[in-house]
């Protein structure tokens, strides 16, 4: 018999402790909106929301969730010595799911973006990149 919890608890564990959706999702919503009205206004257009503002929100949140994800994962051996007492290290949470969760993230960022603004590619494209980038050269 494995001691291992179920994937539904882990990834409760995981959101508690490591990506509290509660703070992330109203953080994501403010941020996006208040960028997003700012270059309106000083573009001189009057702001709007539409499905580039969903599309905005649900990015944010998600490119959160993924840079925490890689953070997680690129510190997963340091982590076990300094910070025994994280759910990865302490066994809560396996580094699959959270690998898991990382391919979650970046697939729905891609489907968002080319699904629902697909004016605005290029610029994910970019921000697509800096994600990558960070995760092989910014995190040791």
């Amino acid at each position: 018999m494995s001691l291992t919890k179920a994937l539904p608890y882990r990834l409760a564990v995981y959101f508690t402790e490591r990506f509290p959706v509660l703070v992330y999702v109203p953080f994501s919503i403010i941020l996006y909106l208040c960028l997003s009205v700012l270059v309106q206004l000083i573009s001189g257009v009057d702001p709007v929301f539409d499905q580039y503002g969903v599309a905005g929100c649900l990015t944010a949140f998600l490119f959160m969730l993924l840079i925490r994800t890689f953070d997680d994962i690129k510190d997963v051996d340091l982590d076990h010595d300094i910070f025994p007492d994280r759910p990865v290290s302490r066994g809560a949470v396996l580094i699959k799911d959270v690998y898991g969760l990382a391919i979650f993230s970046f697939i729905s960022l891609v489907a968002i973006n080319v699904i629902i603004a697909p004016a605005s590619i290029w610029v994910f494209a970019g921000v697509m990149i800096y994600a990558l980038g960070t995760f092989k050269y910014f995190f040791p």
